[in-house]
């Protein structure tokens, strides 16, 4: 299955050679690959060689190193999680910017909301009802509200994804909601006016999915996105300011 590893970067070679037999189904998930030793040996490379490919290999989510008497080098089962981490580490890091953030979501969230309105079921919207009252509790509260409001928007959000029964919609959106916590608390600190306009949003889009309607769910989550934005960037320049001022 292997032969001896001949390019100038012998881990490089090692690395493509096993990350192809297991693209190609030469091996299943859970399968113990050779140890590195018998690796070694295969490849005509160094140990150290061998342990640094298992490594990338590891980071690219294709095999998992188990220690132990039962330990070993295994093949992972295809994941979104690699993913969903790479992405969650540039939002927290505030790698992608509000605005680059807000482009992406309008487009995509756009659509998946029509798949959601197409594939929602009862049970699924007595679900989703149920955020409306989670909702209720956040209003007039001020900050410690809007911090309420957006863990439980994250929660709600979570729900939407999983009804669209889309994996790529729940690699990368997954990510973008779960970490996006990180700009609404640090950049707005929320009020009344804030949780309520954001409420009303969500009363307008989970009365659409209810409905039926998809061009509504769409323009109201588009224009949901797009407000949200806005505000950030606003927060944005405040904080900056604020900095430069030595506030």
């Amino acid at each position: 299955m292997f032969k001896k590893a001949r390019n100038k970067s012998l881990v490089s070679d090692v690395v493509e050679q096993i990350e192809e037999a297991i693209l190609a189904n030469r091996f299943n998930p859970h399968d113990r690959l050779p140890s590195s030793r018998e690796l070694q040996t295969i490849f005509g490379a160094s140990l150290g060689t061998i342990r640094e490919a298992i490594a990338i290999l590891e980071q690219r989510g294709l095999v998992e190193v188990k220690k132990g008497a039962k330990g070993g080098i295994f093949v992972r089962e295809a994941s979104t999680e690699p993913v969903t981490q790479g992405l969650g580490l540039l939002i927290r890091q505030m790698k992608i910017s509000p605005r680059e953030l807000a482009e992406f979501r309008e487009i995509v969230e756009g659509g998946m909301i029509r798949i959601v309105v197409d594939n929602v079921t009862r049970k699924d919207l007595r679900r989703l009802n149920q955020f409306r009252a989670k909702f209720r509790k956040c209003l007039n509260r001020g900050s410690e509200g809007w911090k309420d409001f957006l863990k439980t928007e994250v929660e709600l959000r979570r729900m939407i994804i999983s009804l669209a029964k889309n994996k790529a919609f729940e690699a990368v959106l997954r990510a973008i909601h779960d970490n996006i916590f990180e700009y609404g608390s640090y950049y707005l600190p929320g009020n009344n006016a804030l949780i309520q306009e954001a409420y009303d949003d969500w009363m307008k889009i989970l009365d659409a999915i209810e409905s039926g309607d998809k061009d509504t769910a769409e323009k109201v989550t588009r224009d949901h996105i797009e407000r949200f934005s806005i505000h950030l960037e606003e927060g944005r320049k405040r904080v900056e300011t604020n900095l430069l001022q030595g506030r």
